[in-house]
């Protein structure tokens, strides 16, 4: 008999069961993801044959992942081209409240970065719902610093 994964505290055994599992938040995180790789392979240009090619999986199968049809895997996500899973993961991050920015090619383009990071902060763009609650309040603290000190 193999010993399968344990989970410190998992119960008497150590072994994990379902109800041992975090919560993942159900249906609406996965298509929420599904929707942002969606978008991803639009705004690289994509389509199902060029996917097809760069992944060398099948039309058929890709096109059921990005339908939500099949369920859409880390192993499908690293397949992906460099493109589309680098915008997959820069709307991902987006969506959970960060500043994501590409690395700068020389030091202009880092100084534009800077400054629309910076324009983003003082202007204070609305957090996602989903940001944690010190994110909020260091985004919030410069504009009640300013209306206290009236």
């Amino acid at each position: 008999m193999t010993s399968g994964p344990t989970i410190p505290g998992a119960g008497a055994n150590g072994r994990a069961t379902t109800s041992d599992l975090p919560d993942l938040g159900g249906s609406t995180d996965v298509d929420l993801a599904l929707d942002l790789l969606n978008r991803a392979v639009h705004d690289t240009g994509h389509t199902l044959d060029s996917l097809e090619a760069a992944m060398g999986k099948g039309r058929a199968y890709i096109g059921r992942v990005l339908a939500g049809d099949k369920p859409l895997s880390y192993a499908f996500i690293c397949a992906l081209p460099d493109d589309v899973e680098q915008r997959f993961e820069q709307l991902r991050g987006e969506q959970l409240g960060l500043i994501v920015v590409a690395p700068a090619v020389d030091q202009q383009d880092a100084l534009q970065q800077f400054v629309t990071g910076l324009v983003g902060l003082v202007v204070g763009h609305r957090l996602p719902a989903r940001a944690d609650r010190m994110a909020k309040a260091d985004v919030a603290a410069p504009a009640q610093r300013k209306a206290g000190a009236r």
